[in-house]
């Protein structure tokens, strides 16, 4: 079986490829990467993980795997949601987008500071559609 995800990130690749070597699949799994070249213009998390399965898809005729990822914090009113990877800007590194989201709850009380990442992913092979979610809570300290 062959499987696409669609993603220009290799280090995401990397992870999804130690995921699955976790799991007992009984058959040959070949997993490659595909750079959907998509717009995530979407305004939820599952909408861009559509979008760039569906692009992957498009790009390779194969199955294909989007994912989007966020983190939630409800005291910025869920931000910085969509916005997770450049917050802090277009092209802000991972460093900034932290710095940013510090400062902006540096005042806050430890309860204030509820967060959670969600990130949904989204299978899509020409046919049928099927995507799951998952949720890690925790605060933001």
């Amino acid at each position: 079986m062959k499987l696409v995800f669609a993603t220009g990130n290799p280090d995401k690749l990397k992870e999804i490829k130690r995921i699955l070597d976790d799991l007992p699949i009984r058959r040959e799994l070949s997993i490659s990467a595909v750079s959907p070249d998509v717009k995530e213009d979407g305004v939820t998390l599952l909408e861009n993980a559509l979008l760039k399965a569906m692009g992957g898809y498009r790009k390779s005729s194969i199955p294909s795997i989007g994912e989007d990822t966020g983190l939630i914090v409800d005291a910025l009113d869920g931000s910085p949601g969509i916005f997770s990877s450049r917050f802090a800007g277009e092209k802000a590194s991972y460093n900034d987008n932290l710095l940013k989201l510090v400062s902006l709850v540096k005042d806050f009380t430890l309860p204030q500071r509820k967060a959670k990442f969600v990130c949904y992913a989204v299978y899509y092979d020409g046919r049928k559609t099927v995507w799951a979610k998952g949720e890690v809570k925790g605060f933001i300290i």
